[in-house]
């Protein structure tokens, strides 16, 4: 099975959400618990080109089998304050 590694254009981004949306209901593996639609992936897109990140698909015979990036980490993460507790 070959496989391809290219940079995402905007026609793989409906995958992209199918992929991103199934992590979503069957894992922890993203700080997010409410389905993206394809326009939030979209806009989340162009957000990280506009960034310099980059988003990568892995291609095989039947399409977009994956997709990956980087950038800062959890940037819209609440920020909890450490407390100490003792009974």
């Amino acid at each position: 099975m070959d496989m391809e590694i290219t940079d995402a254009v905007e026609s793989d981004i409906p995958a992209i959400t199918a992929i991103y949306n199934d992590v979503i209901r069957t894992s922890t593996a993203v700080f997010n618990d409410a389905a993206a639609s394809v326009e939030d992936r979209v806009a989340w897109w162009k957000a990280r080109a506009a960034q310099g990140y980059p988003v990568l698909v892995a291609r095989d015979a039947s399409g977009v089998a994956g997709f990956a990036t980087f950038g800062d980490f959890r940037r819209d993460a609440r920020v909890w304050e450490p407390r100490c507790y003792r009974l």
